[in-house]
């Protein structure tokens, strides 16, 4: 019986991240666009920000973002779990969520690549690491080259789930502080033990980098060119840069980021 529960909870789960809040803003606001054709070609808030505004952007992000919790606190009723001594269930959630949200079978099994879900848990089980991990991006962003500042936020990013995960382990070995506070303890649940997110974090940060990879259409690129498939599949999921060729935002433009921060141009 536990095991029907848990599978039709992972498919509740899936369901609710598969609806796509980016698509139907875009819709809203430009009928008739489709996120997969332009911008980023990405069906997630990044791509609606690029393509229909900082407005639509941010509330699709904001939805992308509330359907993961929301996702995990409807389970979390159905199931009677609590956040302490069934935190391994409720996180296990999380990847069904990311799942609907890459592939939404009403984008045709495409989607996003589930960051804003992601971010969602981060910030709600360590809201202030959260904000001290951001920092630094912030400031890396604003650097003379552009170019340069932006593939290195990308790669911070991509730590940014690591960071977490070694500041919740070390969180166990703190006395209960500011820096240990998080959304759990306004429902009178502060977790005990967090182990259970230290683990995940990791695997939160696996499932993003390989979505990256599957999105990004250089790597296919790079492969043709020559570039072995392994540094195609590092440098683009590393630094999650686009063909030089295809800024899919102006077409026959030089993307802000390109492959002359990755590879030596020869000669």
């Amino acid at each position: 019986m536990f095991l029907l529960e848990l599978l039709g909870i992972y498919v509740l789960a899936y369901c609710i991240g598969s609806i796509p809040f980016s698509q139907i803003i875009t819709t809203l606001v430009k009928p008739g666009t489709n996120l997969r054709e332009v911008g980023s070609a990405n069906s997630g808030a990044t791509n609606v920000f690029i393509t229909v505004g900082p407005v639509p952007g941010i509330i699709a992000l904001l939805l992308d973002m509330s359907k993961g919790l929301v996702a995990l606190f409807i389970v979390k009723s159905i199931m009677q779990w609590s956040f302490n001594a069934d935190l391994w269930w409720l996180l296990s959630v999380t990847l069904f969520v990311v799942l609907g949200h890459d592939y939404s079978p009403f984008l045709g099994f495409k989607g996003g690549k589930g960051f804003a879900i992601l971010e969602s848990y981060l910030i709600f089980f360590g809201p202030v690491w959260v904000i001290m991990v951001h920092l630094p991006q912030a400031i890396v962003l604003f650097q003379k080259n552009m170019q340069r500042g932006i593939a290195v936020a990308n790669i911070m990013v991509l730590l940014m789930f690591p960071i977490m995960g070694c500041l919740w382990f070390v969180e166990n070995h703190m006395e209960a502080n500011w820096l240990t506070w998080d959304f759990t303890h306004i429902l009178g649940e502060p977790i005990q033990q967090t182990l259970p997110l230290t683990v995940f974090s990791f695997i939160w940060m696996v499932i993003y980098f390989v979505q990256r990879v599957l999105d990004n259409p250089g790597v296919k690129d790079d492969i043709n060119k020559g570039i072995s498939a392994w540094r195609a599949i590092m440098l683009r999921g590393v630094f999650e840069v686009f063909p030089l060729e295809s800024d899919y935002r102006h077409p026959g433009e030089i993307m802000p980021m390109g492959e002359d921060v990755l590879v030596p141009k020869k000669g």
